[in-house]
């Protein structure tokens, strides 16, 4: 679930988007709380909206979780992420604690196995590129993490604004991700040396396949585009 707001008559703009939530009764109320915050801080800087989150978690818990065995039951994690003007921050929460991270964070049920690939393939990028490697992200965890799914909503802080990117964007980006799949099981596949007829041709098809989905996503076509099938000729 996620969703983004614009303060009326201010300069806050906000990501709110919730991992999990075990109590569906309690997410509107959480929803109007933290979006409280976000529009009391307008105005001042994101070190106050920092103070005004945690103090908003805090309240929450106390008022609506009241004991430590609810709390497994109704037990949410956040990532909650904020612009102004040049500064912009991600924070992740678990119950009434409140992380900011300066690079990437997950929670959820799919949150080890993210944070482990992110760890593997994060690197610094231009905005552009970061927005396409967190989509990368949700779709491998939709793909091998169980309980994860349905759709995936990418929201991106810059320069003041925020903005969701179209479904029709983030479906033409996963439609590529799973020939990298196939791409990616190729490669293992000649790599522990699976045997080929021809050396040549077999890093032909490789470099043919990899330069085709590079192409494809930079050019952003239609979803209706065809990657060529390229293949290995196995020699069994």
């Amino acid at each position: 679930m996620g969703s983004t707001e614009q303060c009326e008559q201010s300069a806050c703009y906000w990501s709110l988007c919730c991992f999990r939530c075990r109590d569906s009764g309690l997410s509107g109320c959480r929803k109007s709380e933290i979006g409280e915050s976000f529009c009391l801080s307008a105005g001042n800087t994101l070190n106050d909206l920092t103070a005004l989150l945690n103090a908003s978690l805090d309240d929450f818990y106390t008022h609506h979780v009241l004991l430590p065995q609810e709390r497994k039951d109704k037990h949410f994690d956040l990532v909650l992420g904020a612009t102004q003007g040049n500064d912009t921050r991600l924070w992740l929460s678990d119950q009434t604690v409140l992380r900011r991270s300066n690079t990437y964070g997950a929670v959820g049920s799919g949150a080890e196995y993210a944070t482990v690939l992110l760890s593997r393939i994060y690197t610094q990028l231009p905005l552009s590129k970061a927005t396409v490697l967190a989509a990368y992200t949700i779709f491998l965890v939709k793909e091998f993490v169980e309980g994860c799914g349905k759709n995936t909503e990418v929201v991106v802080l810059d320069g003041g604004q925020a903005r969701m990117l179209a479904d029709s964007d983030i479906a033409l980006m996963e439609y590529h991700f799973n020939h990298a799949l196939k791409l990616d099981s190729m490669m293992v596949h000649y790599i522990i040396g699976r045997r080929v007829p021809d050396e040549n041709a077999a890093l032909n098809n490789l470099t043919g396949y990899l330069k085709s989905l590079r192409t494809s996503l930079e050019e952003n076509p239609n979803i209706t585009a065809e990657i060529r099938g390229w293949d290995i000729d196995w020699d069994e």
